[in-house]
């Protein structure tokens, strides 16, 4: 903001040429500049003025003035075509008209019109739709030509309101006729003012006057930036009901975005995560309909901040530095919440066991964000024995999800983890939509007859409780027909190295509603000390349903917390020769889970007995019972009841 004095008037009621004249005005100009030409001010020669005699005024100024201080004419359209030599004036100033949005929305070419004139000058708007001058022009149109102006080249913006422009006061509004009664104490703490403050503020933390207008950048609005370093985007107010977010085009390669939307009436940012090229991206919703500032900023950091370690289940915390700096998550993982002090709390769980990464922005005494990477090692729990969250998934991303708009990719492999089936592994990004480059955060969606294997794991030690804990949702790739529906599942099983099944459960995931939506899950079974163990997910049904059966993501397997298996005596054996079915009954407790097991040899530990068809039974006490159809086909089959208490 800097102070400019006017010189006279040159509209009708006050038309200073008229009474001065050319000799007077000139007189006039020379004592404004002995007395204020040492200061940093701007001279506007005249306001509302034209012509061959003000741009004789207007010559004389810029002659004697040893400042050399910057000049113009406040005109009744534009500056430049205001006086006879444009020679006479350091910069061009518009007046674009009052009104509502029909003038607000009229200013902007104007803008761009004169900023197109050759040679290049400066260009602003020193006068536009005043903030409720005559009940018009509010807050929500001053943001509109306050970006509408910076993001189209020009060199600053004036504001008005009304009260102050008139100089009114209680009582004297100050002109005549009286076009509002607002005071220059009420005019000034309007809406506006603050809000314009505020976007001002947001600017002078980026290099603002290399800005460039780049109008290939968005579908809507405005755009202007610096390549490769900087981009702001102007999302004006698309009505009621309009979250919809923009398409951001000509994406840079080689270069990585920080993205935030910026609120221009609160200042409230929302981060966006990480955006790279090339190509374009569709940004996600809007937070609210109304108008928004998109600022995406290059990444440029050097080390990593490496933070002291952190335990699985274990609360840690800390603080950034410097004390006094703004912080922001960018991106990374979500269980470390990293407050605006620089204060971080959190508590990892097992799958983010290794290090972790995120990016934080950091702003200090008002200049433009920085980054930096702050990394956690997260050490493991004593009875983890195995976890996968895909994050090393590669496949062809070359779509994005039905709905969701997520990247999705097929074709894709898994390490440590053999497949099967059409395309697999097809896989979702839970953390990118198409054009952002966040840390991917990938699941594995399964397709109608996809499978895939895991490589051994050492969790089948005899008579030991295993729990197999993971999480589902409902998936699609991008056409609706392939979504999931309510009756399709999978079907996760512990194979044995022979490929039988040691165990074996059922997860339905629920139909397609949108979005991804996970929901945890988890089994137990009880090794047999058969050796190493692997785990096999694939449908749990058809293979030929044209459907994805769900996503899976986070998969843990780790020593159960519970007493050891207890062999239970059968109560009750029956057999229906008619049927072919052998029943077998036993008393049950309350809380406790079953498995049948079986041998065909009784000289072999019961303990060493293998599952049987039947496992992680729900008690019904106080007895339960199961059918077996048909019978089993050896001489002879001895069986068991294994009883352990229901995992939490």
């Amino acid at each position: 903001m800097v102070p400019a004095i006017v010189g006279g008037w040159g509209r009708p009621d006050c038309d200073a040429m008229a009474t001065a004249g050319i000799a007077g005005l000139k007189r006039h100009w020379r004592n404004l500049i002995a007395r204020y030409g040492a200061y940093p001010t701007i001279w506007i020669i005249g306001g509302e003025a034209g012509g061959p005699e003000w741009t004789d005024v207007a010559r004389y100024v810029k002659t004697i003035d040893p400042f050399h201080r910057p000049s113009t004419m406040h005109p009744g359209g534009e500056a430049r075509t205001a006086v006879t030599d444009e020679k006479v004036i350091s910069f061009n100033m518009l007046q674009t008209g009052h009104g509502g949005w029909n003038a607000a929305l009229g200013a902007i070419p104007k803008l761009q019109t004169a900023c197109a004139r050759t040679p290049p000058m400066p260009t602003l708007i020193g006068e536009y739709c005043y903030e409720r001058h005559m009940q018009t022009g509010f807050e929500d149109q001053q943001r509109y030509v306050f970006w509408g102006s910076l993001l189209n080249g020009a060199a600053g913006l004036t504001y008005g309101a009304a009260g102050v422009w008139h100089a009114g006061v209680e009582g004297d509004p100050g002109i005549s006729p009286v076009y509002d009664w607002t005071t220059w104490e009420e005019g000034m703490n309007y809406p506006g003012s603050g809000q314009l403050g505020l976007c001002k503020n947001l600017l002078q933390q980026y290099r603002w006057w290399r800005f460039e207008p780049h109008p290939e950048w968005t579908s809507t609005g405005f755009a202007a930036g610096i390549p490769k370093e900087v981009r702001f985007i102007y999302i004006p107010n698309r009505g009621v009901y309009n979250w919809s977010g923009i398409t951001v085009s000509n994406l840079e390669s080689g270069t990585t975005y920080a993205a935030f939307f910026f609120d221009p009436a609160t200042g409230r940012r929302f981060q966006q995560g990480l955006v790279s090229g090339p190509g374009s991206w569709n940004t996600p919703s809007v937070p609210s309909p109304q108008d928004w500032v998109l600022v995406m900023q290059a990444l440029n950091f050097g080390s990593p901040l490496i933070a002291a370690d952190a335990a699985v289940n274990q609360a840690c915390s800390g603080r950034l530095g410097p004390v006094g700096a703004t912080f922001a998550k960018v991106s990374g993982p979500g269980w470390l919440t990293i407050n605006a002090d620089g204060t971080f709390t959190g508590t990892p769980g097992q799958l983010d066991s290794g290090v972790n990464s995120w990016v934080v922005s950091v702003t200090e005494n008002g200049g433009p964000p920085t980054f930096i990477q702050l990394q956690i090692r997260v050490i493991g729990a004593t009875n983890f024995i195995f976890a996968d969250s895909f994050a090393g998934y590669r496949g062809v991303q070359n779509a994005v999800q039905y709905q969701s708009s997520l990247k999705v990719a097929y074709n894709g492999n898994v390490p440590g983890w053999s497949k099967a089936g059409f395309n697999a592994v097809h896989a979702v990004d839970l953390a990118n939509t198409a054009g952002q480059s966040n840390l991917s955060d990938w699941a594995v969606m399964i397709w109608q007859d996809n499978v895939i294997v895991s490589g051994p794991i050492a969790a089948n030690t005899a008579g030991q409780a295993y729990r197999v804990d993971f999480e589902t949702s409902p998936a699609v790739y991008a056409q609706s027909s392939q979504a999931t529906e309510a009756d399709d599942g999978l079907l996760i099983q512990v194979l044995r190295g022979d490929n039988s099944v040691l165990a074996s459960h059922i997860n339905r995931p629920g139909r397609w509603t949108g979005k991804m939506v996970f929901a945890v899950d988890s089994f137990q079974y009880v090794g047999d000390g058969s050796g190493n163990v692997r785990l096999r997910i694939g449908p749990a049904g058809s293979m030929t349903t044209g459907r994805f059966q769900g996503a899976i993501d986070n998969i843990v397997v780790s020593k159960a917390e519970v007493s050891q298996p207890q062999v239970l005596r059968i109560n009750h054996i029956s057999f229906d020769r008619a049927s072919g079915t052998l029943g077998i009954h036993w008393a049950s407790a309350p809380g406790m889970r079953y498995d049948l097991v079986s041998d065909t040899n009784l000289g072999t530990p019961v303990e060493a007995w293998r599952l049987y068809r039947f496992t992680n039974i729900v008690a019904f006490p106080p007895d339960n019972g199961l059918l077996l159809s048909p019978i089993p086909g050896e001489a002879m089959r001895f069986f068991s009841i294994r009883a352990y208490p229901a995992l939490p």
